[in-house]
């Protein structure tokens, strides 16, 4: 049996691999500066234990250590300052999980003929990628890496759920859900008793490089009156769409028989409490575009996928105009002076809602800087580090992920990623004509609902739902489409 088996065995065999393991890191422990290394080192076996090397335990195990390493980047400044380079090495461990996973997965796919939907998704990343490295020659490798890993490492999840048969697709789910309800108990806790010690401990040491912390140390020192409850996440917006992937997963978990009807009601209330308390817009527009499109899939005859291609890609010039008009007529200071609740006053007003309007002059704007070549990623992620540079590439703060889309790749990569949404779509939705079980069909229903719900929340936040559930469980939709379609024939109804 290799190690790495024994490692995730049990019983006396598989204590016998952890007994050093927890003596070296206990030892560790004791050595000054050393205790959150000691904290990260045990996390991350105890997940590839946990996850037995199987695609749907390793999807499981980065959720929850994407979940928990939010909480061990804070617990470690209980412990007293720590090294900036602890502080950043331990936000690596999901990558690791992923890179794991993709490997994995990977294994599995070698053979297979991959939908069209991946290959796209495969050429727009290579693309991507290239062009980001390019950015060498201007930028510090250390900011060209670090946004191929925050904007482009996501997307491997995609071949990952590629993988995920329905069973694993429902444990995968479930997961989701109940890391989603954990996360809205502590929010919960941030929202009556305000920052917890450990956001305390993690402002106090963090305010100066991040951009949540500084705004938590803000509230912390009086410099700032609002206190937005983000649970464990790095924002509210985060959260917020964690827990939009928790309703999916839920929904999912629930129509795949994971998850009993009682649990599920609990759940969806639990998060869509959650939801409320991050005080979000965006993501109340991502649920309402989901729920919608979910209606709509409910009659046969709009089932079509050119149908919410249109509606996503007409979104843009949604919020533009509606946009417009919202803030000219009612997001404005004198219309919300009569209401009291900081709640209300934090959903009515106007935030950078006036960003948002501009962003037909903000694509004219990428188009003629990346007509072909897109600028790569890293000058976005250099400009979000560096607002005082942002006033020459104004279109990246327009909040909307076209423009950053094109800016980025060029063109060419724009259509190249919204080919790949197509193609998905379609795939979505040919498996949903081809499956004889309303369960199954249920399920495919929430999914469409989902990618098109978050993908309309990128004309107001840009890129932020492109996260590692969204891909995952695009993936799996994609992966169940061919597992289904290889095994039922057309319907009478998909045919005509």
């Amino acid at each position: 049996m290799s190690v790495l088996a024994a490692v995730a065995g049990h019983g006396l065999h598989g204590w016998l691999w952890w007994a050093p393991l927890v003596a070296l890191l206990a030892l560790a422990a004791t050595l000054p500066g050393l205790q959150a290394a000691f904290l990260a080192a045990l996390l991350f076996p105890a997940l590839i234990a946990f996850s037995r090397f199987r695609v749907d335990g390793l999807a499981a195990a980065f959720l929850i250590c994407q979940s928990l390493v939010h909480l061990l980047k804070r617990l470690i400044f209980v412990l007293g300052p720590q090294p900036h380079a602890v502080y950043l090495g331990i936000q690596l461990l999901p990558s690791v999980v992923v890179l794991l996973l993709s490997a994995v997965a990977m294994k599995q796919l070698r053979g297979r003929k991959l939908p069209w939907s991946a290959r796209l998704l495969a050429a727009f990343l290579a693309l991507s990628v290239a062009l980001t490295l390019r950015g060498l020659a201007d930028l510090p490798w250390l900011i060209v890496l670090s946004a191929i890993h925050q904007y482009l490492l996501p997307f491997l999840l995609y071949f990952a759920g590629l993988t995920l048969t329905p069973s694993r697709l429902a444990r995968v789910g479930r997961t989701m859900a109940i890391l989603a309800c954990l996360s809205v108990v502590y929010g919960l806790v941030q929202l009556a008793g305000g920052p917890t010690a450990l956001d305390r401990a993690w402002a106090n040491e963090t305010y100066s490089f991040s951009i949540h912390g500084g705004k938590v140390f803000a509230y912390l020192e009086g410099a700032a009156l609002e206190f937005r409850s983000y649970s464990y996440y790095a924002d509210p917006l985060t959260w917020g769409f964690a827990l939009l992937a928790g309703l999916a997963g839920a929904a999912a978990a629930r129509r795949l028989g994971r998850m009993s009807r009682a649990m599920f009601a609990v759940a969806g209330l639990v998060m869509l409490a959650g939801l409320f308390f991050t005080l979000t817009r965006t993501v109340w527009v991502g649920l309402a575009v989901a729920l919608a499109v979910f209606g709509l899939l409910a009659r046969p005859g709009l089932r079509r996928p050119w149908l919410v291609f249109a509606l996503v890609m007409g979104s843009f010039a949604g919020v533009v105009t509606a946009g417009g008009f919202v803030y000219r007529e009612f997001f404005l200071e004198r219309r919300i002076q009569a209401f009291r609740s900081p709640i209300l006053t934090r959903y009515l007003t106007v935030g950078t809602i006036e960003a948002r309007t501009s962003a037909w002059n903000a694509l004219k704007e990428a188009a003629e800087a990346s007509p072909v070549w897109g600028q790569g990623y890293g000058v976005m992620l250099w400009v979000n580090r560096n607002r005082d540079v942002s006033q020459e590439h104004r279109q990246l703060v327009s909040h909307n992920f076209l423009v950053e889309l094109v800016f980025n790749t060029g063109i060419p990569g724009a259509l190249l990623f919204l080919g790949f949404f197509w193609q998905w779509l379609r795939e979505a939705f040919r498996a949903l004509g081809l499956s004889a079980n309303p369960g199954h069909r249920r399920v495919i229903r929430w999914l469409i609902a989902f990618a098109a719900g978050c993908m309309v929340t990128g004309y107001l936040n840009g890129p932020s739902f492109m996260t590692g559930e969204w891909f995952l469980l695009l993936g799996a939709m994609a992966g169940l489409g061919r597992h289904w379609s290889a095994r039922v024939r057309p319907s009478p109804e998909w045919r005509s």
